[in-house]
């Protein structure tokens, strides 16, 4: 898969919101970690939002967990799904690891465990984060969101 080169981005943190909401930046770009803005309403999102018309942003996870002896969490997956429907990121990625078990979120990427000469693949269907409303998927991210290319 190709990722198109986006110039040069920052992670977008409260620190962030006022400065960069308040008049433009030399930054072409930025990412955010998705589960800061898996939520229905507030302040965070509307930011996001705001960023969004100006510049691409890239969505970038910390706990799909897809490395975990668990199945893939639905209601995660779904959170997911909604809050890309809404951005149109460039790009979504997560980090390939696990987060929990059982139930359990140890809030720390923990490391895989892959032996050498062993054929593995991180999850049993690798179909499964493409099934649903919401294939993640390249767009054009010089096009603001709602925007067109014409």
């Amino acid at each position: 898969m190709d990722v198109p080169d986006l110039g040069h981005g920052v992670g977008l943190r409260r620190e962030h919101y006022e400065r960069v909401l308040s008049a433009p930046t030399r930054v072409d770009w930025f990412e955010v970690i998705s589960e800061n803005f898996m939520v229905s309403g507030g302040r965070p999102l509307h930011v996001l939002e705001r960023v969004r018309r100006d510049y691409p942003v890239v969505l970038h996870g910390v706990s799909l967990s897809i490395g975990s002896a668990d199945p893939l969490d639905d209601a995660y997956l779904d959170a997911l799904a909604a809050l890309a429907l809404r951005v149109e990121p460039a790009w979504v990625s997560d980090h390939l690891c696990w987060t929990g078990v059982g139930g359990h979120n140890a809030h720390d990427l923990l490391p895989l465990l892959v032996r050498r000469g062993e054929a593995w693949r991180p999850f049993d269907d690798p179909d499964g984060l493409l099934d649903g409303d919401v294939v993640f998927a390249l767009r054009d991210p010089a096009v603001p969101a709602g925007g067109t290319d014409a």
